[in-house]
């Protein structure tokens, strides 16, 4: 899979009511952006292999992670600050 597949397959996974991510491409990965004004931001970051490096700082909260995406469903960390940056 190429990282723009590996970011679409992410991208349908994201449940109803979740904001739908700005999607930039590089060379090496696609990175997916979640702007949530007053709420912060979160970044996932994902390669051809579904790698991902995912950063957030929400509400003054600031974190990341690193895995790699199965393809079929979202890690729950992950899905959970997408859900506080949409709120």
């Amino acid at each position: 899979m190429t990282s723009h597949d590996q970011a679409e397959a992410f991208v349908a996974l994201l449940p109803e009511g979740v904001m739908t991510p700005q999607p930039y491409c590089h060379n090496i990965c696609v990175t997916l952006e979640w702007e949530g004004g007053k709420n912060g931001d979160c970044c996932l970051a994902i390669n051809e292999t579904g790698q991902y490096n995912f950063t957030w700082n929400i509400n003054g909260s600031k974190g990341n992670a690193f895995g790699r995406f199965s393809g079929t469903e979202i890690p729950p960390t992950l899905l959970e600050r997408i859900r506080e940056i949409s709120r």
